[in-house]
C-alpha cells in the first residue's frame, strides 16, 4: 500500500476522531458523514490490489492494516450511535456489508464473530422498517451476506 495512501487514511481518521470527540458533540449531518466517510474508507482500502497478498502474508503490514480497519469499525460504529435513528442503522449495515468483503484476518475474532451473530438480526429489523433507506441497505446487506456464506460453503467444500 502506497504511503501517500497511508498518509491520506491516517489524516481522514484523524479529521473524522477529532470531529466525534468534540464538545459539544457532532451534529446529525456531521455523524452521517463522518459514518459514510468511514465505510468509503473501508471500500478504498478494499480496492487496493495488495490488499490480499498483505493480509495472508501476515507480520508488520498486516497488523497495520488489521488496526486500521479496526479504526474505521470505531468511527463508523461512534458516529452511528450519536443520533439512535433508522438512517444511522442503514448506514451501519452499509458498514458491515462492506466489511464481508474483508478477509477474516484482518478482522479481530470478536468482530467476525459478531458480524455473523448479530448480522442477521439487524438485516431482519432493517427488512421491516419503515425507512427505504434501511430496508435498502438490509437488503444489500443481505445479498452480500448470501454471497458471502455461499462463497464460504463453497470454500469449504472444495478443501475437504
Amino acid at each position: 500500500m502506497g504511503n501517500s495512501f497511508r498518509a491520506h487514511l491516517g489524516t481522514c481518521l484523524g479529521v473524522a476522531s477529532s470531529l466525534l470527540l468534540s464538545d459539544p458533540p457532532p451534529n446529525v449531518h456531521i455523524a452521517h458523514a463522518i459514518a459514510r466517510l468511514s465505510a468509503s474508507l473501508l471500500s478504498a482500502l478494499l480496492a487496493t490490489p495488495e490488499l490480499h497478498s498483505i493480509s495472508t502474508a501476515g507480520g508488520k503490514p498486516a497488523a497495520q492494516m488489521a488496526k486500521m480497519v479496526r479504526r474505521f469499525g470505531v468511527l463508523n460504529s461512534a458516529a452511528c450511535s450519536i443520533v439512535p435513528q433508522q438512517s444511522f442503522d442503514a448506514e451501519m449495515l452499509h458498514f458491515m456489508r462492506i466489511s464481508l468483503d474483508l478477509p477474516l484476518s484482518l478482522l479481530p475474532f470478536f468482530s467476525a464473530d459478531m458480524r455473523a451473530r448479530l448480522l442477521p438480526e439487524q438485516i431482519m429489523i432493517g427488512l421491516k422498517s419503515v425507512d427505504p433507506i434501511h430496508r435498502r441497505s438490509a437488503l444489500q446487506c443481505q445479498r452480500a451476506l448470501c454471497e458471502f456464506q455461499a462463497d464460504r460453503h463453497q470454500d469449504a467444500f472444495l478443501v475437504s
